[in-house]
């Protein structure tokens, strides 16, 4: 919950969680007070959100968001199935919905790259451009300033064109994280919530299925001949890459459980795989994919076999 809540501060905005959490509060029969209160300071949080002008990635987000959550609201009242399987199928709607929008409206994945890269590069120069008047205060030469100029603006280009490849599956995972913060407050506040509730971070996992999500796209990539093909599944990769790689934190939660590890432990372990994000990461997507295939945290939570009990 802390390092959720954490990332949502850090990368997304306070409406991908405000306004499943008001729908998921408007849908419950019996509401206590202060799910009354949560849900319309959640409602008015959103609605001026959802008001305000903005360009087509705003209004993606935006449309991504209503979808999503009302698909994922749909299937909470509905069905008993897992969080995970309850967002990932209303991502998918949102997805298929908005990909209909696109060829109905006639709308341009270029445009959309276009306005996301130029969005990007200007708050980042934005970002940076204090640094360069302190850069150039200190007493750096005019050749070294010049050289990180240029290093700048190399940094600055190359981060424009990841965050447009990559906006669909960043916006998707901002919403998946807004949806299990939603879900979690919403167990907490409500008096008579519905559904299953979002579980443990050492209990999580999903459908083996969902490795066709990766494989699929993976080949896409990799083969040549699919190069239109390439930007829906490089998105569709880092998406369940993620999932993965959560699933792998998952699997090293549940063993410092059962090696009886404490919270200092735990907080040491969080600092050093920051230090080592790509090490830690890798290893997240590669015990997650091992997880999946031979459910790691399920032999390794039996007894030896000489150590076990007579039946």
């Amino acid at each position: 919950m802390a390092l959720g809540t954490a990332l949502f501060v850090l990368f997304a905005p306070l409406p991908l969680l405000a306004f499943p959490l008001a729908v998921l509060l408007a849908a419950t029969p019996a509401r206590g007070k202060a799910a009354l209160l949560t849900g319309a300071a959640g409602a008015g949080i959103s609605l001026a959100w959802l008001l305000l002008p903005g360009t087509l990635p705003d209004q993606l987000v935006r449309a991504a968001l209503v979808l999503t959550t009302g698909a994922f609201v749909a299937a909470t009242v509905t069905t008993r199935w897992s969080f995970t399987h309850r967002a990932l199928l209303a991502l998918t709607v949102a997805a298929v919905f908005i990909g209909v929008l696109f060829v109905t409206f006639g709308w341009s994945w270029d445009e959309l790259a276009w306005w996301v890269r130029s969005r990007t590069s200007y708050a980042t120069r934005l970002a940076v451009s204090g640094l360069r008047v302190l850069t150039t205060g200190s007493g750096a030469g005019s050749a070294d300033a010049a050289l990180l100029g240029k290093e700048f603006d190399a940094w600055i280009t190359t981060s424009s064109e990841m965050a447009s490849m990559f906006f669909p599956a960043l916006v998707a995972l901002q919403i998946l994280l807004g949806l299990g913060l939603a879900t979690t407050l919403y167990h907490r506040i409500a008096s008579n919530p519905r559904g299953v509730p979002l579980g443990r971070l050492r209990e999580f996992r999903f459908s083996e299925h969902l490795g066709w999500a990766a494989a699929l796209p993976l080949m896409i990539v990799l083969l040549p001949r699919m190069a239109a093909l390439k930007v829906v599944a490089s998105n569709l990769l880092l998406v369940t890459g993620a999932l993965y790689a959560l699933r792998g934190l998952a699997v090293a939660v549940a063993v410092a459980v059962l090696a009886g590890s404490g919270s200092m432990t735990a907080v040491f372990a969080a600092i050093a795989a920051f230090f080592l994000l790509p090490v830690a990461l890798g290893g997240a997507v590669l015990l997650g994919v091992l997880d999946a295939g031979v459910d790691l945290r399920r032999r390794w939570s039996k007894p030896p076999t000489s150590e076990r009990p007579w039946t």
